[in-house]
Order: C-alpha cells, then sequence, then structure tokens
C-alpha cells in the first residue's frame, strides 16, 4: 500500500510523543488530535525509549568544530557582557543627571 502522506520529521514525532505523555489525554485522543494512528504514536515512543538519548554533543560533530564553537560563544559571552556593563554605567549617569534624557519637570 503506498504512503498518502510525507514521513513525519524527527521534531514532529518527539513534539507529539511528549504532548502524549504530559497531556493526561488516552493515546488514541492525541493520535486522533495530530492526525496519525494510535499505532504509529505508540510505535514513536517506543522508539524513543529504545533509542539512547546522544544529546546535543553527538549531533554537534567533530570535536574540532565543537572547539570552534566554544570560542564563537565565548566571544559572543564576553561582547554581551562588555554591552551589559556600559549600560549600566550610561544607566547610573543618566539617573544622576535626569536632564539628560530629554526630562523638562
Amino acid at each position: 500500500m503506498p504512503r498518502t502522506h510525507k514521513p513525519y520529521d524527527a521534531t514532529f514525532r518527539q513534539q507529539a510523543v511528549d504532548l502524549a505523555q504530559t497531556s493526561g489525554k488516552p493515546y488514541r485522543d492525541v493520535a486522533r488530535d495530530l492526525g496519525v494512528s494510535v499505532d504509529t504514536l505508540r510505535a514513536w515512543r517506543h522508539q524513543q525509549t529504545t533509542q539512547p538519548d546522544t544529546g546535543p554533543v553527538a549531533a554537534a560533530g567533530k570535536p574540532s568544530e565543537l572547539e570552534r564553537e566554544n570560542q564563537r560563544l565565548r566571544r559572543e559571552l564576553a561582547y554581551t557582557q562588555r554591552q551589559r556593563e556600559i549600560l549600566k554605567k550610561a544607566l547610573a549617569i543618566c539617573s544622576e543627571q535626569p536632564g539628560l534624557l530629554g526630562d523638562s519637570n
């Protein structure tokens, strides 16, 4: 029998199983709401429970790629921290001198 729809992506499957487990509704109701069969939903749940959770590290790739990503994130964090410090100083200055903000009170 040919398929009548495109295969569901992994994100949809994950969200469907999460919804079924957390909604408190019976699986048949969740499956009906999502437009899938209850057997399909149970199969997705079984696949998730039997597959080891590899997490984001396994999906990220090689160690060199991870190191480059870490360096990029460190630079981004340092930049954001500098911005926050500048904004704190600007707020302190403007609080001391309300006329700088254009208040004519």
